[in-house]
């Protein structure tokens, strides 16, 4: 019937009709996290959309809404899921009563962040069915995951041994905050972006994160003293889930272009993030702050809680009554193995990286 009537008006006008239902295809979508604009997660989601709006011609743009705009980390995963926002940053540590089976997952920690972004993009979106059903029954499409790097103690004071650490109030969530407290210390379940204020307060003596934390949340206005040991890396860092109706409404071709710089987008994250928090190192030093050595007694106690760590988690998660739990763990232990060969392989190689986790991942999610 549209063509019929397009023969009956003049042709600029069917043109214009024309013009105009092609306008009406443009999409605006929003996205919202509570990370620093300037963020490694921020810039390499702003690459990511710029991509996506050339790919797609115009038909999809992006708001994005970072800095915590539309609410802090905990409220993210409600503003997807009621479909404030097309989508969101997750994490599943702030959302554990929600995403019980992805949050026990991410509670492991790993020392290299490309192992841990492979292994968890691999399981999170191809391995656990569990992991999907409460994405599923709260309305979010996971489209990637990313790790940060290595996280430090970052104090206002100087946490060098037992002796120290003992009381001593810190920012850590998850898997960090039972290492905390095997390291003596108090742990405070604390968003990053609420770290500055609770450090600069009084509230906290210490955050566990990573460096990069000193330039992004500016804590290096803050912190006076770094304790000179790596403690590992965190996952379970969804930076964009999909209100499922808003994936639902848009074509095949604009998912495509979507799904299209997904492997792109984690290897810019990973790579910009590690080399983000060597620089605020370098600066942190030209800044006076102190790097000080962990004692023996704190690496020993450190030691002892990895050991244990695994266990802990299949046993609190089968408490918890997950479906599976041991057998979750099996498969992303048996992950985190294949990725660590992957990473050996690719080295310092950010093009490779993004091809691995193509080949393993993103071309197999459907």
């Amino acid at each position: 019937m549209k063509g019929n009537f397009l023969k009956l008006v003049p042709g600029a006008v069917a043109c214009a009709i024309l013009g105009l239902a092609g306008a009406a295809q443009a999409r605006q979508l929003s996205y919202t996290n509570h990370l620093p604009q300037t963020h490694p997660v921020n810039v390499a989601m702003k690459t990511y959309f710029d991509d996506i709006t050339k790919a797609t011609n115009g038909d999809l743009t992006f708001q994005l809404m970072p800095g915590g705009t539309m609410g802090g980390g905990k409220a993210l995963l409600g503003l997807a899921r009621d479909g404030v926002v097309d989508s969101a940053f997750e994490n599943a540590m702030y959302s554990a009563s929600a995403l019980p089976a992805e949050a026990m997952i991410a509670q492991v920690l790993h020392p290299n962040p490309l192992v841990l972004a492979g292994a968890q993009n691999e399981m999170f979106l191809l391995n656990c069915p569990q992991c999907i059903g409460e994405l599923k029954k709260n309305n979010i499409v996971p489209m990637m995951y990313y790790s940060t790097p290595t996280y430090y103690l970052m104090c206002t004071k100087p946490v060098r041994n037992v002796e120290e650490a003992n009381g001593v109030k810190v920012r850590s969530v998850g898997s960090f905050g039972r290492m905390a407290a095997t390291m003596g210390m108090t742990p405070v379940n604390l968003t990053s972006d609420e770290t500055y204020e609770a450090l600069q307060r009084g509230q906290l003596a210490c955050a566990l994160g990573s460096p990069d934390w000193l330039t992004s949340y500016s804590l290096r206005d803050v912190v006076k003293y770094i304790t000179d040991y790596p403690l590992g890396a965190i996952g379970g860092l969804m930076n964009m889930g999909f209100n499922s109706s808003s994936w639902g409404s848009l074509s095949g071709e604009q998912k495509a272009a979507m799904r299209k710089g997904l492997a792109a987008t984690v290897a810019d994250i990973e790579f910009q993030y590690v080399h983000g928090s060597h620089t605020a190192m370098d600066d942190a030093k030209q800044r006076k702050i102190e790097l000080v050595a962990m004692g023996p007694d704190l690496k020993q106690r450190i030691a002892k809680f990895n050991d244990e760590e695994f266990k802990k988690v299949v046993a609190k998660g089968e408490a918890d009554g997950i479906k599976d739990a041991a057998g979750l763990m099996k498969t992303y232990r048996r992950l985190l193995d294949k990725w660590e060969k992957i990473a050996q392989k690719v080295g310092d190689d950010q093009k490779a990286y993004e091809k691995a986790l193509h080949d393993e991942v993103f071309s197999k999610v459907k």
